[in-house]
C-alpha cells in the first residue's frame, strides 16, 4: 500500500508540474500573438542613419606596424609555452627515480 501511495504521490508532481508547462507555453503563445497588435501599420519615416565607409584597400595598410608592434607578445608567449613543457618534461624524467 506505501508502494501504491508513493507512485500516487509521483503522478501528482509529474501532472502538476506538466499541467504548468502547459499552462506557461499557452501563455506565452497568447504573449507573441498579441505582439503584432502594437505594430504600426505605416512605417515612420527615420533621419537617424549609420554610414559605414569602408575602404578594402585601407585595410591592411597598417598591418604590418601592427604584426611588428605584437611580435614580442607572441615571443613571450612561446616562450613561456616552451618553458612550461620543458620543465614538465624534466620533472616527468626524474619524478620515477628507483
Amino acid at each position: 500500500m506505501k508502494k501504491f501511495k508513493a507512485l500516487l504521490t509521483k503522478i501528482k508532481v509529474i501532472t502538476s508540474t506538466a499541467v504548468k508547462t502547459v499552462v506557461a507555453t499557452v501563455g506565452m503563445i497568447a504573449a507573441t500573438a498579441a505582439v503584432p497588435v502594437f505594430a504600426t501599420a505605416t512605417p515612420v519615416p527615420s533621419t537617424d542613419s549609420i554610414t559605414i565607409n569602408f575602404e578594402p584597400s585601407q585595410m591592411f595598410t597598417y598591418s604590418n606596424v601592427i604584426i611588428s608592434c605584437l611580435m614580442p607578445v607572441v615571443y613571450i608567449t612561446a616562450g613561456l609555452s616552451l618553458g612550461f613543457t620543458i620543465i614538465y618534461a624534466l620533472k616527468g624524467a626524474f619524478s620515477n627515480r628507483m
